[in-house]
């Protein structure tokens, strides 16, 4: 995954050792990120603190160990049942 990157709010942002941070990006939908799909080595996604209500467009991360969604209204929906 070397120089792989995504697109988000017209901004490059880096994967780095398999990871993708994406915390406080104001990202409501997933399907917003540009590039996404193609991350299938992607362990790590960190989409913490956005306004993400609903977990789609993650089915080709076959490799994905560990998604951060709190603070997301989706994550804290989650914490409450």
């Amino acid at each position: 995954m070397k120089d792989t990157f995504v697109i988000v709010n017209e901004k490059k942002v880096k994967v780095e050792n398999k990871t993708l941070d994406l915390s406080d990006r104001i990202i409501e939908d997933i399907y917003e990120i540009e590039g996404l799909e193609n991350l299938t080595d992607l362990k790590e996604l960190d989409l913490h603190n956005n306004e993400i209500t609903e977990i789609k467009g993650l089915e080709k991360l076959i490799k994905l160990e560990i998604l951060d969604i709190s603070v997301d209204p989706i994550g804290r929906e989650l914490n409450n049942n």
